[in-house]
């Protein structure tokens, strides 16, 4: 991030913790700027997504809005820090009004006059805002080497296919990848984002993909430490349902997904605390976290009936991580990809894995398991 020669991207299993590590990263940058002076990096609260109905301008619109809303939040702190900081009242007033004028009303403008009609307020919505706000940070940050507002494109993959994905980043490239004062970071998951890294017109742009790797086991005792820690609602330690031993067993199950990992564990914590288990010992814990994993398995199971055709791959699957790709398919007995493709298809009809196809690169061809499979494992 500090380094600015391009921007960085991460790759990563779904669920490996690559937000985390951003926000973290981000977090810590914007807090030592107000501790110890420096360089001055502002983290926005949350990433932005893409989808399939998200074109350039939009994107770029919802980008200066919340760099806005950021920089109008901290205003004062910013300014006793030394940095100059233009007015945003105004332009914050604007952006609270925006509803209002999109179903007739009429607003005042930022420097001049705006006609009451709704239908007409668009293009100073698009251009004459972002080009507000784009003074503002040029204001704040007369060199780009004095920090920005970082911004963070999460879960590319949601894009699915990464001809779709190079399309919009390189629509959006002049718009607001490459805007003054905004740091960008970009992540991804099932190869979208190397796939996205090699389109010609981002070549020199984006940094090679950083790849995320799983915790270790051995890492996981203080990451538990550390969150009971943090989320104990009493000075005392807090009654944790799920305890090292009990997370261990569930990330082992998991097969090193953190995000799947916490999802179980909250879904077992609402059971343990409405099933009037609040307050057991640590010696039960264990086995109620147990109780309740073959419980959950037995529910998706009983509602299933699978070939054992299926069954086999989805078991292969399973002890090869929880993903493969369809290349993958004489391994599995077969000689093209489309023979295997019934079985894949018997799977995805009762959610146990899901398939995501990059239609420019079979490589990129992604099969996994979602947390209704590894229950159903």
């Amino acid at each position: 991030i500090r380094g600015r020669n391009a921007i960085p991207t991460l790759e990563g299993e779904i669920g490996v913790g690559k937000t985390s590590i951003i926000s973290v990263s981000s977090f810590r940058l914007e807090q030592r700027f107000f501790t110890s002076g420096g360089d001055c990096y502002l983290a926005l609260d949350r990433p932005f997504q893409l989808d399939g109905e998200e074109t350039a301008d939009s994107f770029s619109q919802k980008v200066y809005q919340q760099v806005l809303i950021k920089i109008h939040s901290i205003r004062k702190d910013l300014i006793a820090k030394g940095i100059n900081v233009g007015e945003t009242s105004k332009l914050f007033d604007w952006i609270s009004s925006e509803q209002y004028n999109a179903i007739g009303g009429t607003i005042a403008s930022i420097g001049g006059s705006i006609s009451p009609s709704p239908n007409t307020s668009d293009g100073f919505s698009t251009l004459g805002f972002q080009n507000r706000v784009n003074l503002l940070l040029k204001g704040m940050y007369p060199s780009a080497k004095k920090g920005g507002v970082i911004c963070v494109i999460d879960n590319l993959e949601l894009l699915e296919k990464s001809t779709r994905a190079k399309a919009l980043l390189e629509a959006m490239r002049d718009k607001v990848l490459t805007a003054h004062g905004l740091i960008w970071v970009i992540c991804g998951a099932r190869g979208i984002v190397r796939g996205v890294a090699s389109s010609q017109r981002l070549q020199g742009y984006l940094s090679k993909p950083i790849d995320i790797a799983p915790l270790s086991i051995d890492q996981l005792d203080d990451l538990i430490e550390r969150r009971i820690s943090e989320y104990s609602i009493t000075v005392a330690r807090g009654d944790a349902p799920v305890e090292q031993e009990g997370f261990v067993h569930i990330f082992r199950i998991c097969k090193e997904n953190l995000r799947t990992a916490f999802k179980f564990c909250s879904d077992y914590s609402e059971w343990y605390a409405e099933g009037g288990h609040k307050g057991s010992p640590s010696s039960d814990k264990f086995g109620l976290l147990e109780a309740w994993l073959a419980s959950e398995s037995d529910e998706i199971l009983s509602s299933i009936r699978l070939s054992p055709k299926p069954w086999e791959i989805f078991e292969r699957i399973i002890d090869r991580g929880g993903s493969i790709a369809p290349s993958d398919h004489l391994s599995f007995g077969y000689e093209t990809p489309m023979a295997m493709r019934p079985q894949i298809k018997s799977l995805e009809d009762y959610e146990l894995v899901d398939s995501t196809i990059d239609d420019t690169d079979q490589r990129r061809r992604t099969i996994s398991v979602p947390q209704k499979g590894w229950l159903g494992n």
